[in-house]
């Protein structure tokens, strides 16, 4: 079974919404079932390889927006403690 995106988020709304010791036994007990029985465990199959190109060139332009951030702030710092 596999969960896009917009699946996650609903599942995770409604956790946060009925979260309660119940559910996370339940979460708990059926998790390693999950895992043992998807098309993708570690025991039968591994995940395909990341196109690492692309999780790179992602990195490296946060790595920039967040320089550019940061010395943005620390300009306006300056410009406050002057």
């Amino acid at each position: 079974m596999t969960t896009d995106y917009s699946e996650r988020i609903a599942l995770d709304c409604y956790y946060v919404k009925n979260r309660n010791l119940l559910l996370d036994t339940r979460i708990l007990f059926t998790t390693p079932i999950a895992m043992l029985t998807s098309d993708y465990n570690s025991l039968t199959k591994p995940l395909p390889p990341l196109d690492t190109d692309i999780f790179i060139s992602e990195v490296a332009s946060i790595d920039t927006q967040s320089s550019q951030r940061i010395e943005h702030l620390e300009e306006e710092v300056q410009a406050v403690s002057i």
